[in-house]
């Protein structure tokens, strides 16, 4: 870790104002010196800790530039944002999403709206999964200010600041890209996303890591925990780091120690794969260990169909912690330590979370218990929990104890745990059965008169009153009068009804007639009834009567209230207190005459008929009956009764006749944040806060109101209700939701109803009412009473008194304390009063003297509301120094380049300076010329400028290579004295290119035939990737086209994976040879910082050579090669000297050369015998001695070695001499070789230059006291040997006389060693000889000696090759060495 951080909480007051004042005075520096710069860089403040709880709200922000997808990370970063949004699902965490490259977008996610927080649930995370996968496409550079802008509310407005918020900020590499100030106005700034790419412009990292500070600030000001994560090798370096830290802050996690969301600033991972893992380590910490219990409940309780159940809110839940160590409670109530069980509701989505942080490691002990409604079991079966760790990131079932209504369970460390409850209503199965006669509910006799011969129609009316459905319904219909006997015979749509369906059955007979044909007259009574089972197999049945009365003589009777025949309940509608009138209509429904009749109404009493007699179809009407409408439903009976004139007995009939006396009423309650606020000024809301209304609608009447809405006086309230009818006693709630305006409000809500009796609607109405908080200030500061908000302010001369004064007043609704007023260059304000009443105001003061120049200073006043809310203003001040003066300012592209590099530009782009003069002093400035260094005169629109006015000059080119610099003058006349002001400017041209150079075995062999290697030996590829860009490359990548691998060796100089300008990297692959001409081809791909791709290929060549191996021995005896009798003379007790000249006459190296004797003399090699390797066409000279012995001698030389197929090539040569008897003369001859004037008689001798010129010398000397005739020198190399008394042969040397020899060859690569050789005859005839070795190495001077690698020695059989023009037909130069 970096750094550490003090949680004490909220700072003082004195602190965040002097960390204000600290960038506001930063923030005025750079605005006096860079006019045409409107957003300074602000220095960073410190990030907010976190609160460690579910339920926040998260702004991701996604870097999506081209490094990613250059990097083969698109899908790493695809998964991480999944394994994130799995994490926290089902939480009751929100989360907005924004990306960014060149430019930011807020992306479209599902249906949601750019930038809206989605409250992430197994459903909402479908649109999220979708997004990421099929939108998030990385291209383009890396704009960290852009980025970091989309923190600004406008863009991704959060509804809730109550809750913790988390800005996660992905990035895997330094920015390159800021937001132009000179395109982009503050406007913009603040509303406009995305912005166009010309908008924007390349800056190098620092100077983009500035630009991004103030967005980040602006992000931790709302109170944001800005957590950046730094994904990859791209900012592995310090350098990066350090850009990091202004972003975020220096709190940083690279893997060492506990990673602490709450502290933390940044996260390291070098590692794209393990970007899930870091982000799932994040939620993890947020909401581990948790419990989230979700209640479902199912109110048509069929076995196994909980499918259909539907959260359930409202519920309560009890949750109870065991802890090792203890624990702090943190979800649904924060309480430290731990107390015991909490109690909560179920949310509208039917979930209840609960969170705890353990004091100990290990797993915690978790009881839930429901409460259970009423009517509701608990399905104990359906209790279920899964759960989630960051090492086990997909949902797992949990295994817990299940009770009725509640569970038990063990659940892991650092876990989130989802549970259910399932609650399934009582079985309660019900059927009715609803009869009607020709359309009359006849339970009770006598029914409806119906003549005989008529048609009688039965409708039976079955509904599934219960919570279960039913099935084999069957309905039958049994006759009872005029005696007991099967009915009619019912037809019925189903069998089946679901919770609170019905069906309409019918049956059909003829009055008088009964099922079985048999007729009658008079009364007739049949009973229906229905059985059912429900999904338990509980019967359930119902039944129900009907009558009437098959009449020869019939009579029928009317009845209408207020002229409606209202037979059926309810009846006509109407006003109590009213009056209703009933009329009645007799008529003779039979076949004879009815006498003696009489009407009665069971609660009018006896109706006044015209009268008494009716013949057969005629009919009266009876005086109408008057009364007064009662409240509720009304219920009366006419009854009519007559004597037939035939039939005995007598007839009658009767009618129902109903209304209803309507109450239409209803009343509306509203609340204001859940207070009633009738008066007010009601609850106080600080302006641009939500404001939530509640309206509770009440039918207070006794009648269903069907149509019912509610209002709001205030027009933006959009209110929303639920579709329900509303029964009497019965009530509603709607919602609306507002923002707080300032001061006081109210709004009526009116509720309305359409009146079923016709006329107005009826209403009711309630106020409601808040207090929009907004607390505020302005200040107004004055230089010598002048308003000088603008510059230049007032002239004063240098020298002279200034006063300024800073009137401070209360503008806000609410009382203002602990006034405190800071000017950004004179420090704090002494002020009288540090209080201020609503609309009260105070003046404070300042003096000093007045300097040169124009001066800015810019006063700052902070307060306290009511609500310990902070607000302030600002207001500037200017005067100017009167002096004359001119001032310069050059950009380059737009960006201020005073120093080096300055903006990077690619080599051959157009490059723009842009000058902006100002006269800066208080006279008129003419004659106006300006003048670049490198562009000589430039052309300005005008040639004065009046006091502090300004101008732009332009002036453009084309990019050159490596750092540009320019220097502009500009110079004007004056009343008094000429002036002048000079500004510099740079660019960087770059070159961003990428080289590589590949050998095959060490050659490099661009074109065909390349070296010639053994088929099946291991071939050598060298590749040399190097930037000779002057940018830094990254990503860089080299690939062979034959599946070729290569590996990376070395080059990294400072191990930042960055291929720095100048450097070189070192790969290597390896393969085996094949027959023939061989060819591949290397690329080197990378990107520049500025994600511009280069590409650079090599192509290399060998040629597979099948092996032919030989080898050859050359002996000699004293440097005679005496392959045949009788071979040189020695003198017995002399030593011969024999060499063994060794050479590979094949065209593959030979390793484990053997030199032997057949004699068993010691054979000594100058690289050892055995010769570890021989390369093709080089040769080595052995020895071996003895003493001489008298008589013919014979040895034969044999050499025997190992080519790389398995083969052993073997070659011998004998050599022979005789032993003569010593006789008196003293004879002796010596020879002493030398290499560039050094006795190198063992390896390696001196170290010479490939190509240059070696020269031997041979030192000739007559040891003996006889002289020497024929004395003849040799070289075993070949070389010319030139003596100055005769070439190589000597005619005479005398005894004790010496004679020096020359010879010279080229310097061939490798180690070298040649033998020289003197032979000489005695007087007597004897041959007399001696030799001596030299030795050296050829090479530049810097290499290793000694025995050859096998590189060196492979590169020794192509020169034997390349030789060999009889092999190939070309004439080739050799080349030494094996690589």
């Amino acid at each position: 870790m970096y750094h550490s951080k003090d949680n004490g909480g909220r700072q003082s007051f004195s602190n965040l104002f002097f960390t204000a004042a600290f960038a506001f005075s930063i923030s005025i520096a750079v605005m006096s010196g860079a006019l045409a710069t409107p957003r300074p860089i602000e220095q960073p403040i410190s990030n907010p800790d976190l609160t460690k709880a579910c339920g926040l709200n998260v702004l991701m922000i996604l870097d999506e530039s081209g490094s990613i997808g250059s990097s083969h990370a698109t899908q790493d970063v695809r998964n991480a944002f999944k394994a994130f949004t799995d994490a926290i699902k089902n939480t009751s965490s929100a989360m907005a999403v924004a990306e960014f490259s060149k430019v930011a977008r807020l992306p479209v996610i599902g249906s949601f709206q750019p930038g809206e927080y989605i409250t992430v649930t197994d459903s909402t995370k479908v649109a999220l999964d979708a997004y990421i996968d099929n939108n998030y496409n990385p291209n383009g550079n890396t704009n960290w200010e852009d980025g970091l802008r989309m923190g600004i509310p406008n863009f991704a407005p959060r509804n809730n600041f109550q809750v913790p918020h988390l800005t996660v900020f992905i990035t895997d590499g330094d920015p390159n890209q800021i937001i132009r100030s000179d395109n982009v106005t503050a406007a913009e700034y603040a509303n406009k996303v995305p912005l166009a790419d010309s908008e924007t412009t390349g800056v190098s990292e620092n100077t983009a890591a500035d630009h991004a500070v103030a967005n980040a600030n602006n992000l931790k000001a709302q109170g944001s925990h800005v957590l950046t994560i730094a994904v990859g090798s791209g900012l592995s370096s310090t350098s990066s780091l350090n850009r990091l830290i202004k972003v975020s802050g220096p709190d940083v996690y690279d893997g060492v120690g506990d990673f602490d969301i709450s502290t933390d600033d940044i996260y390291r991972e070098p590692d794209f794969s393990k970007l899930k893992d870091a982000l799932r380590k994040a939620a993890f910490q947020l909401c581990s260990p948790s419990v989230t219990v979700q209640k479902l409940i199912d109110r048509t309780p069929d076995p196994g169909t909980t499918d259909d159940a539907v959260p359930g809110a409202g519920w309560v839940i009890e949750g109870a912690v065991t802890a090792p160590g203890g624990y702090a409670w943190v979800l649904p109530v924060a309480e430290s330590p731990g107390t015991g069980p909490k109690s909560t509701n179920t949310d509208s989505t039917g979930f209840a979370t609960f969170q705890w942080l353990s004091n100990a490691a290990g797993a915690s002990n978790f009881t839930a218990i429901e409460t259970i409604q009423s009517g509701f079991t608990n399905a104990q079966n359906e209790t279920q929990c899964t759960y989630r760790t960051p090492d086990e990131p997909n949902d797992q079932l949990l295994t817990i104890t299940p009770g009725n209504g509640s569970f038990n369970a063990s659940i892991p460390q650092e876990s989130i745990v989802t549970c259910r409850f399932v609650n399934i209503a009582t079985p309660a199965p019900a059927i009715t059965l609803k009869k009607f006669t020709n359309g009359a509910d006849a339970n009770t006799s006598p029914g409806p008169n119906i003549p005989v011969g008529k048609p009688v129609n039965w409708t039976y009316v079955v509904t599934n009153t219960g919570n279960t459905t039913l099935r084999n319904i069957a309905l039958t219909d049994a006759e009872e009068v005029p005696s007991q006997a099967s009915g009619p015979t019912v037809s019925c749509p189903k069998t089946t009804l679901t919770q609170g369906e019905s069906m309409t059955c019918t049956a059909t007979g003829t009055s008088g007639t009964r099922a079985s044909s048999v007729s009658f007259t008079g009364q007739y009574r049949n009973r229906a009834t229905v059985t059912a089972v429900d999904s338990y197999s509980t019967p359930v049945t119902a039944s129900d009567l009907s009558h009437y009365v098959a009449a020869a003589p019939g009579i029928q009777i009317e009845k209408a209230t207020n002229g409606q025949d209202a037979d059926n309940a309810p009846g006509p509608l109407v006003t109590p207190g009213s009056p209703v009138t009933w009329s009645y209509v007799v008529t003779n429904t039979g076949s004879e005459t009815i006498n003696s009749i009489n009407v009665v109404d069971d609660h009018a009493g006896t109706v006044t008929c015209p009268q008494a007699t009716l013949a057969p179809g005629a009919s009266m009407t009876c005086t109408d009956k008057i009364g007064t409408a009662i409240t509720g439903q009304y219920e009366n009976r006419a009854t009519v009764t007559g004597i037939p004139v035939i039939s005995e007995g007598t007839v009658t009939d009767e009618d129902l006749s109903h209304y209803f006396g309507v109450v239409a009423a209803l009343t509306v309650k509203k609340f204001t944040n859940g207070v009633d606020a009738d008066v007010p000024p009601g609850p106080a809301i600080a302006i641009g806060q939500a404001v939530y209304w509640t309206y509770v609608v009440t039918n207070t009447g006794n009648i269903p109101l069907a149509s019912w809405t509610v209002s709001d006086s205030d027009p933006k309230a959009k209110i929303t209700c639920p579709s329900v009818v509303l029964v009497p006693s019965a009530s509603a709630t709607c919602v609306a939701k507002g923002i707080a305006l300032t001061g006081q409000y109210a709004n009526v809500a009116t509720a309305s109803a359409p009146n079923p009796l016709g006329g107005p609607n009826i209403t009711a109405s309630d106020p409601s009412h808040y207090f929009g908080a907004q607390p505020a200030l302005i200040l107004e500061k004055t230089t010598n009473g002048e308003d000088a908000d603008d510059p230049p302010g007032p002239f004063i001369a240098v020298g002279q008194p200034i006063t300024w004064s800073y009137k401070v007043t209360n503008t806000g609704n609410t009382p203002l304390t602990d006034l405190l007023v800071v000017d950004s260059e004179l420090g704090a304000v002494p002020c009288n009063n540090t209080s201020l009443a609503t609309g009260e105001s105070t003046t404070c003061s300042l003096s000093g003297v007045a300097t040169a120049g124009q001066y800015l200073n810019l006063s700052l006043a902070l307060a306290y509301g009511t609500n310990s809310e902070i607000v302030g203003a600002l207001d500037p001040s200017h005067y100017f120094g009167a002096t004359p003066g001119i001032h310069l300012e050059k950009l380059t592209n737009g960006v201020d380049a005073d120093t080096a590099p300055g903006p990077y530009i690619l080599e051959g782009n157009p490059v723009e300076w842009s000058y902006e003069v100002t006269n800066t002093g208080n006279t008129q400035l003419t004659g106006i010329t300006l003048t670049d260094d490198q562009l000589g005169p430039i052309t300005c629109p005008q040639a004065a400028l009046d006091p502090q006015a300004s101008m732009i000059c332009i002036a453009s080119g084309i990019a050159v290579s490596g750092q540009y610099a320019n220097s502009a003058t500009v110079t004007a006349n004056t009343t008094s004295a000429p002036v002048s002001d000079t500004d510099p400017s740079h660019y960087f041209g770059y070159i961003s290119a990428i080289h590589v150079e590949k050998a095959t075995n060490g050659q490099d062999a661009d074109d065909p035939i390349g070296p010639i290697v053994p088929t099946g030996s291991t071939v050598t590829w060298t590749y040399r990737v190097s930037n000779p860009g002057d940018v830094a490359l990254k990503d860089v990548t080299l690939a062979d086209d034959q599946g070729v691998v290569p590996v990376f060796q070395s080059g990294d100089a400072n191990n930042d994976g960055l291929l720095d300008p100048g450097e070189t990297w070192l790969y290597q692959a390896q393969g085996i040879a094949v027959s023939g001409q061989y060819a591949n081809i290397a690329t080197a791909t990378a990107v520049d910082k500025f994600e511009n791709p280069v590409q650079d290929t090599d192509s290399s060549h060998y040629y597979g050579l099948v092996l032919e191996p030989s080898i050859d021995i050359e002996k000699a005896t004293n440097g005679v090669d005496a392959d045949s009798l009788p071979g040189p003379r020695i003198r017995v007790g002399e030593t011969a000297q024999f060499t063994y000249v060794v050479t590979n006459t094949g065209n593959t190296f030979l390793t484990n050369v053997r030199v032997t004797d057949d004699q068993g003399l010691v054979v000594t090699c100058p690289s050892g015998n055995p010769i570890p390797v021989l390369e093709p066409r080089s040769q080595e000279t052995c020895t071996a001695s003895e003493v001489v012995t008298e008589g013919q001698r014979v040895n034969i030389g044999t050499a025997t070695g190992n080519s790389p197929d398995g083969r052993t090539p073997r070659d011998s040569d004998p050599s022979h001499y005789v032993g003569i008897p010593p006789i008196a003369l003293e004879v002796g001859i010596d020879i002493e070789k030398a290499t560039n004037g050094e006795d190198a008689d063992t390896p390696p001798g001196p170290t010479l230059q490939v190509g240059s010129t070696v020269n031997f010398t041979y030192v000739i000397t007559n040891t003996g006291k006889v002289p020497l005739s024929d004395v003849k020198v040799t070289d075993d190399k070949g070389v010319t040997v030139s003596c100055s008394s005769g070439n190589s042969k000597i005619p005479i040397l005398r005894a004790g006389s010496r004679e020096t020899c020359t010879g010279s060859a080229k310097v061939s690569p490798g180690q070298y060693t040649n033998y020289g050789s003197v032979t000489g005859k005695a007087p007597d005839g004897s041959l007399y000889s001696d030799s001596d070795p030299s030795h050296h190495f050829g090479g530049s001077g810097g290499e290793p000696r000694g025995i050859p690698t096998i590189s060196i020695l492979g590169l020794g059989l192509l020169a034997l090759l390349l030789g060999s023009s009889a092999f190939l037909g070309l004439q080739m130069s050799a080349k030494g060495g094996r690589d």
